[in-house]
């Protein structure tokens, strides 16, 4: 197995102990049968985000927001922008979670338990 073999898969088995720890609290990214994802990112969909990355902000866990701005939204496409409600909503609930292949067992499970602890669900 190559470097980046390695890496990818320890990022493909980080997103999968989120979901399956923590995909029954919020939405996380699908991917399709058949793909392979790099996992560069880790995207959840999530209530209250705002108060949420504040809660683990304290707690001393990064989170980021990666799509902040619809495209619509965005001066490049002034002239092209066009409703999309779905989209609005959305973009407000997007946040990044940790999943750098240098991520840990014990730091995963810190953001693990912080997100559990956040929603009221018992680690």
């Amino acid at each position: 197995m190559s470097r980046l073999d390695g890496v990818i898969q320890h990022r493909c088995d980080i997103a999968a102990r989120y979901h399956r720890e923590i995909g029954h609290i919020v939405e996380l990214q699908h991917e399709p049968d058949g793909f392979l994802s790099s996992r560069y990112t880790c995207v959840a969909i999530v209530d209250d985000r705002d108060s949420l990355r504040a809660y683990l902000a304290e707690l001393g866990i990064e989170t980021k927001i990666h799509y902040s701005l619809l495209m619509t939204h965005q001066e490049a496409y002034r002239d092209a922008r066009d409703e999309c409600p779905r989209g609005d909503k959305l973009v407000k609930k997007l946040i990044s979670l940790l999943a750098s292949q240098a991520l840990t067992d014990l730091q995963q499970t810190r953001v693990i338990a912080a997100i559990r602890d956040f929603y009221g669900e018992p680690s």
